[in-house]
C-alpha cells in the first residue's frame, strides 16, 4: 500500500511540473534551434567587477554587448592570460600560452614540458577546436587524466612511480557552435567570445566555474558562493530577451554535451534531444530564469539521479520564495531516495552503538578500526608533524593525518593489532588525493586508473606515500606485507572515493570487503553555470576505473562485498564484528 501511495505522489508531482512547463512555455510544442545568422557587429564595452573565490580578491574586467543584444561577450585576447594564470594557480610552473592571429582564426598554443597543444578559434566556420583538451589543461607533474591536482599541497608526502605510470592521449575535439545557435563575433579591432561559452569550455576542467549576474563576474569552486552570495543576489532583476533565452538553452546543451561523463550509461546522444525527450526544453528556453532553474533541478534530481550531480543555487534573477515553493513538487530519483535512506538507516544504527560519536581511530582487542565519513583535507593543518593522541578527536576531518596517526599506532613496538578495518560504510566521498594516500598506506602503492569518456584519453598513476614522516618511501610507511589482516566495511552509501577505494582493494586481493555493495559514483566532480545564472555540479567526463588485462573498467556499479552482512546494524558493534573477522580465513 505504501508503495502505491508513493507512486501516486510522484505522478502528481510530475503532472505539476509538466503543467508548469506548459504555463511558462506557450510555444513548447514548437521548440526548434535558433538559427545562427550573420550578425552586424557593433560592440560596446561595460566595466564590471570580477571576484575570485571571495569578495577580498576583486579586480576590474570588461564585458561587451553587440548593439542592443543582452548576450555578454569577452574580448578573446583578454582571456588568454587569465586561462594561463588560473591553470598555474600560483604554482611555479613554467608553461605559457601564446596567441597567433591569421585571417579569421585565432590560435592559442600552450607550450609546456609535455610539448605543444593548441586551441583554434575559427571565426569563419564558427568552431572551436582542441587538438588535445586533456593536454591543454594538464598540470606539470600530474597525470593526463585524473583529479589528483590537490596533491601539490602535500607533494612531499607522495612519490610518483614514473616507471609504471602511463598516459594514452585522446582524440581531437571540434565544437561546432552553429549546432547550438551560438555565434563567435569579430570586428575590425578584436575577436569576441560569449562569456558563457568561454566559461563552459575553459572552467570545468580547472575544477571551478564562472557566473555573471549582469553586473559582476564570480569565479569559485563553491556552488554556495561563500561570502560572495549576497553580492551575487544584489543585482537588479530583469526579463531576458527571446534571443538570450535561446542562447541560454544552446549553452546549456553545449556544456552538458562537452562535460557530462555519464551520457552513455544514461542513453543520452545529445542534450538537445534529452531536454526535448524529457519535456524540459520549454522551461529552459523561457525568458524567466525560474524556468531554467526548475528544469535543471528536475533533470539533476529526477532524471540524472546520481549523487555527483547536484543543484547548487538558483539564478540571481529568480525569486527565491517562488523557486522553493515549486521544487517541493519535484520528486527525487529512485537511486537518490534509496541511497539517502541507507544513510539514515545506518546513521541510526551507529548512533545506538556509539551515542557519543564513534572515534576516528579505535582499538578493540586485537583489531584497529579507522572510521571517517568523508575523504577530507584541512589545508591549514601541518601534515609534516605526526598527530598525537590529543589530535584524535579532529582527525576524522583530515584523512591524511588520520592515516598517519593510524599507521604509526598500528605499527608501534609491542602493538597487539592483528586486524585492521577501515570503515567506509557512511562515507560519501571527498578529496581524491587523500584516497590515494589511504590506498598506498594499505597496499604499499596506490594504483588509480582514469579515463576521459569524451576524448578517450587514459592515465594510470601509481604513488607511494610517507606516513611516518621520515622522508623515505619504504615498507615502514605501509600496512602491507606485515602479516596483518586488512578489511574494509562498505554499504550502499559508500560513494565516490569511498566506492573507488574498495574497488581497488577488491582488485588487489589484499583487503576483504565486508557489508553490502558500494554505491558507485565513478566520475570526478566538476562545476557548471548557465548564462541565466544557475549554479550546479556535474559528473565530469573523467571516470575512475581499475585496470585489468590492460583494459579500463569503471567502478560506477559499485564493489561487491566478499562477506555479505544481512543485519547491517551489527556493523557498528565492534566486539561482535571481531568475532566475524576471526572466522574469515
Amino acid at each position: 500500500m505504501k508503495k502505491r501511495k508513493s507512486m501516486f505522489v510522484r505522478c502528481v508531482a510530475l503532472m505539476l511540473v509538466l503543467a508548469l512547463i506548459i504555463a511558462l512555455s506557450p510555444d513548447a510544442e514548437k521548440q526548434v534551434r535558433a538559427k545562427t545568422t550573420k550578425a552586424t557587429v557593433s560592440m560596446k564595452s561595460k566595466s564590471v567587477m570580477k571576484y575570485i573565490a571571495s569578495l577580498a580578491d576583486a579586480e576590474k574586467d570588461k564585458v561587451y554587448y553587440n548593439g542592443k543584444s543582452d548576450i555578454p561577450y569577452f574580448e578573446l585576447g583578454s582571456r588568454r592570460k587569465e586561462v594561463e594564470e588560473l591553470q598555474k594557480g600560483g604554482n611555479p610552473t613554467k608553461f605559457s600560452i601564446s596567441s597567433k592571429i591569421k585571417g579569421s582564426k585565432v590560435t592559442w598554443t600552450k607550450t609546456s614540458i609535455y610539448g605543444l597543444t593548441r586551441v583554434i578559434f575559427d571565426y569563419k566556420k564558427n568552431t572551436i577546436t582542441f587538438d588535445d583538451i586533456n593536454a591543454f589543461f594538464r598540470q606539470e607533474g600530474l597525470s593526463l587524466v585524473g583529479a589528483e591536482y590537490g596533491i601539490r599541497t602535500v607533494s612531499d608526502l607522495f612519490q610518483s612511480d614514473e616507471k609504471s605510470n602511463y598516459n594514452r592521449y585522446g582524440s581531437r575535439i571540434v565544437i561546432n557552435l552553429n549546432k547550438y545557435g551560438i555565434k563567435l563575433l569579430k570586428d575590425k579591432k578584436s575577436f569576441y567570445i560569449p562569456v558563457q561559452t568561454y566559461s563552459d569550455l575553459f572552467f570545468p576542467s580547472l575544477g571551478i566555474f564562472q557566473v555573471f549576474n549582469g553586473e559582476s563576474l564570480f569565479i569559485s569552486n563553491d556552488t554556495q558562493l561563500g561570502d560572495m552570495k549576497e553580492k551575487y543576489y544584489s543585482a537588479k532583476k530583469r526579463k531576458f530577451s527571446k534571443e538570450f533565452a535561446d542562447f541560454n538553452y544552446g549553452e546549456l546543451c553545449l556544456l552538458y554535451d562537452c562535460q557530462y561523463g555519464l551520457k552513455e550509461s544514461h542513453g543520452i546522444k545529445s542534450f538537445d534531444e534529452f531536454f526535448n525527450d524529457t519535456g524540459l526544453v520549454g522551461l529552459i528556453r523561457n525568458q524567466d530564469s525560474l524556468g531554467t532553474d526548475l528544469a535543471l533541478y528536475t533533470a539533476i534530481n529526477l532524471f540524472f539521479d546520481d549523487l555527483h550531480c547536484d543543484f547548487g543555487r538558483q539564478s540571481w534573477n529568480t525569486d527565491f520564495d517562488g523557486f522553493i515553493s515549486q521544487i517541493k513538487n519535484i520528486p527525487q530519483g529512485a537511486f537518490r531516495t534509496r541511497t539517502w535512506g541507507v544513510n539514515s538507516e545506518l546513521t541510526s544504527y551507529r548512533e545506538k552503538q556509539a551515542p557519543n560519536g564513534i572515534p576516528p581511530y579505535q582499538e578493540v582487542e586485537d583489531t584497529a578500526y579507522i572510521t571517517f565519513d568523508e575523504f577530507g583535507f584541512d589545508p591549514t593543518a601541518d601534515h609534516k608533524v605526526l598527530p598525537t593522541d590529543a589530535d584524535l578527536p579532529t582527525l576524522g576531518n583530515d584523512t591524511i593525518r588520520l592515516v598517519q596517526y593510524a599507521v604509526n599506532k598500528i605499527t608501534r613496538a609491542g602493538s597487539p593489532i592483528k586486524n585492521v578495518v577501515v570503515d567506509l560504510s557512511l562515507n560519501g566521498g571527498g578529496v581524491v588525493f587523500t584516497a590515494a594516500y589511504l590506498l598506498a598506506a594499505f597496499l604499499g602503492t596506490s594504483s588509480m586508473a582514469s579515463k576521459d569518456m569524451i576524448t578517450g584519453a587514459q592515465s594510470m598513476t601509481n604513488y607511494k606515500v610517507d606516513t611516518n614522516l621520515d622522508g623515505v618511501f619504504d615498507e615502514k610507511d605501509t600496512l602491507a606485507n606485515r602479516g596483518l589482516n586488512l578489511f574494509c566495511f562498505i554499504s550502499g552509501f559508500s560513494y565516490s572515493c569511498a566506492n573507488m577505494v574498495p574497488a581497488v582493494f577488491k582488485d588487489s586481493g589484499k583487503v576483504t570487503l565486508i557489508g553490502r555493495t558500494s554505491g558507485g559514483g565513478s566520475c570526478v566532480v566538476s562545476y557548471g553555470s548557465t548564462a541565466s545564472g544557475s549554479i550546479f555540479q556535474i559528473s565530469s567526463p573523467i571516470r575512475f576505473s581499475f585496470s585489468k588485462n590492460g583494459g579500463f573498467y569503471d567502478v560506477d556499479r559499485g564493489a561487491e562485498p566478499d562477506v555479505f552482512i544481512r543485519d547491517m546494524s551489527k556493523l557498528y558493534d565492534r566486539k561482535y564484528m571481531n568475532t566475524v573477522l576471526a572466522k574469515i580465513d
